[in-house]
This record gives C-alpha cells, structure tokens and sequence, in this order.
C-alpha cells in the first residue's frame, strides 16, 4: 500500500539498507543525510536478525551504529559532505581507521575497502562482518537542526517527529504534506511495517 511504499524508501534511503545478496546475507548500508534531519534511527528485522542503521550529525561530528547480524555481512558507506576523502579522519569505537586518505589502525570486523565517487558525493567504504560498530566522523553543522526533526523507523513501528515546530521547509521529497502532517508535535501515529528489503 502507499504507506508501505513510503516506508521503504526511508528505510532506504534515509537508513541506507539495501540487501545484496538473498537472505540478506551480504548488506549495503549507505544512507542520506539530508540537512533536514538531524538523526535517523532505522531497525529492520531480517531473516537473519535485526539491522540497525543509527545515524546524528547534529553537532558537526557524525555517530552512525551499525548493526549487522549472524553470518552477514555489509558495506557500509560514509559520506565525507564535500570534503575531500584525504581530509576526512573516521573512528570506529574510538580508534582512527581511516586518515589521510589511507587506512589507519586495525579494528576487528573491520577492512578499509575504497573511496567511492567525486567529491562532493564521495564515500569512504568499509567493509564490516557480523556485530555492531560505532562510526564517527567529521561533517558541516546544522544550524538549527538539533531542534529540528528526527525519524525513527522499526519493523513494528515508525514515528516523525520534531520537537518544537519546524521552520520554514523548503520543497524536497522529506518534505511532502504527508510527512509535514507527520511530524507535527505530539501527533506521531504508528505506520504498516514495509515490506522486505530485496
């Protein structure tokens, strides 16, 4: 249905999930960050068990938790926001695995795979085994993004909301009267689980 419909392209899109392979058991997780949104929190239950796509760049530092489950694997995708790929430093779990244009430091179930594209739609490529990582990197700040609007999606449930009342929104795909109605405060309504990732 049309809800169903919307729901997959924000688990899409928004949380990056994509399956690669059947039975989800290789992962493509690449999500956007449009400046609209300050966070996105995305859990999927597959087959195999819950993906979790996690992401804040509220305050010019990205955090992004990726849960990846048994015997899967996944690429995960890290834009660098216009910055040359040679200027971006990642973190996972603390330690520096990416710096300089190069790889650095060793992280278990972790292997520096490429950058990908031209900036500014580049992406540093990791490619990551079954558990859950905590990626952080640089990115712009969002003026005023933090009291603007965050999306949590689940199998069981989705919810848009925004804190306070949003500011003026310019036209884009994240901002349809559907989703505006959405988001107003206190209003969030439980959405349909969308249909398999394929």
């Amino acid at each position: 249905d049309m809800y169903a419909g919307i729901l997959e392209w924000l688990y899409r899109s928004l949380g990056g999930i994509a399956s690669t392979k059947p039975g989800y058991a290789e992962l493509q997780l690449k999500p956007g960050m449009p400046a609209g949104l300050a966070s996105v929190t995305v859990s999927y239950n597959s087959v195999r068990g819950p993906i979790t796509s996690a992401w804040n760049r509220a305050t010019g530092m990205v955090q992004w938790k990726v849960s990846v489950p048994v015997n899967a694997t996944a690429k995960v995708y890290l834009p660098t926001f216009g910055s040359a790929a040679a200027g971006v430093t990642v973190t996972e779990g603390g330690t520096a695995i990416f710096k300089n244009g190069a790889a650095s430091g060793t992280v278990p179930g972790v292997k520096f795979d490429r950058v990908e594209g031209v900036s500014p739609d580049s992406f540093v490529v990791f490619a990551v085994g079954s558990a859950t990582y905590q990626f952080a990197w640089h990115a712009p700040s969002l003026p005023g993004a933090a009291a603007f609007a965050s999306l949590c999606l689940s199998s069981r449930r989705a919810r848009l909301c925004h804190p306070h009342p949003p500011p003026a929104l310019a036209p884009g795909p994240l901002h349809s009267p559907l989703l505006q109605r959405r988001a107003r405060p206190r209003r969030c309504r439980r959405l349909p689980a969308p249909s398999p990732l394929y």
